[in-house]
């Protein structure tokens, strides 16, 4: 009898670097997997209604789009009959037989054994009770509490995150992120491009530029060092002015920086180009704002750079 691994993933995180998509290609091994993406907001588009319009299968892993409905009109209402359609397009998709269910953020708490999965599991990869700026927020705090109380099993990223789930429950196993080392690999990319030499000294960055970055520090770098380059590289959180006057920040930082001689932003690349441009940086970033918010996360791009040779 074949079994099949489902991983959920929030709709806000999708790309393919993240760490619930990584262990869906690990699943993938060994085991049918499905991932669930985006929600497909079936009032806007009725024609996404029928479920093989929101199924993926291009790849081994299958990707579901799940019915979104409006949640500002019904609230927790509407999760909840999410929840129950959910569970019953997962069971007719794979007859029933579903050896875990993988969870990543609170507010899916009310999916939790909905599919009559054989474990379910909650793998925390940030610390998602507290808002960018390390600020707490009461209502995702409870929701956590109630998905640990729901699951079998609890996955922190990180040892200091798993220090604050274990004040709702001792049982937490550490999963660090991983990364893909076949395409990070520092020795296969050297012996078929050689080392590549930039000229000027290249100080370089790869991966989502939202508020978590220290904007106020990559500018204090770039204008010190004028001889230096600063290349970035990443998709851009939208909104982004926005964000930093919430933050209490220069709501200009992001078109002061980019406007510097010396820095170069080369906007969103595939996955596949990254370990390339990685490699023509003398030193790598990771340039988090330190806050509680960020010291319990565990960026992926830690361990790309070093798997590529990079100081970082």
């Amino acid at each position: 009898m074949t079994v099949r691994d489902v991983m959920v993933i929030h709709e806000s995180i999708g790309p393919a670097y993240m760490p619930p998509r990584r262990l869906a290609a690990e699943f993938a091994r060994d085991h049918e997997t499905v991932i669930i993406g985006a929600s497909a907001a079936v009032w806007r588009n009725p024609a996404m209604l029928p479920v093989k319009a929101r199924l993926s299968e291009e790849s081994d892993v299958r990707e579901l789009r799940p019915l979104g409905l409006p949640r500002r009109y019904i609230g927790a209402v509407t999760a909840g009959l999410e929840a129950r359609i959910w569970a019953h397009e997962l069971r007719a998709m794979t007859h029933g037989r579903i050896l875990s269910v993988w969870f990543d953020r609170p507010d899916q708490y009310p999916r939790v054994h909905r599919a009559g999965e054989a474990v379910s599991v909650y793998y925390a990869h940030c610390d998602y009770k507290l808002d960018i700026l390390g600020r707490r927020m009461p209502a995702t705090y409870e929701n956590e509490k109630r998905m640990i109380e729901r699951v079998d099993v609890v996955f922190a990223a990180t040892d200091v995150l798993a220090e604050t789930l274990a004040a709702e429950r001792k049982d937490v196993y550490i999963l660090p992120c991983g990364y893909d080392a076949g395409l990070f690999n520092g020795e296969a990319l050297a012996a078929r491009n050689g080392s590549p030499k930039t000229g000027r000294p290249r100080i370089g960055f790869c991966g989502y530029i939202s508020g978590r970055i220290d904007f106020e520090a990559l500018y204090w770098l770039a204008e010190r060092r004028r001889e230096w380059d600063l290349y970035l590289v990443g998709g851009m959180s939208p909104g982004m002015n926005t964000q930093l006057a919430q933050q209490g920040r220069r709501p200009d930082l992001w078109e002061r920086l980019i406007a510097l001689p010396n820095v170069t932003y080369a906007g969103e690349v595939a996955l596949e180009s990254v370990p390339a441009l990685v490699a023509t940086f003398d030193v790598a970033l990771v340039p988090y704002v330190r806050n509680d918010f960020t010291m319990t996360s565990s960026p992926i791009k830690a361990y790309e750079y070093l798997a590529l040779g990079r100081p970082v």
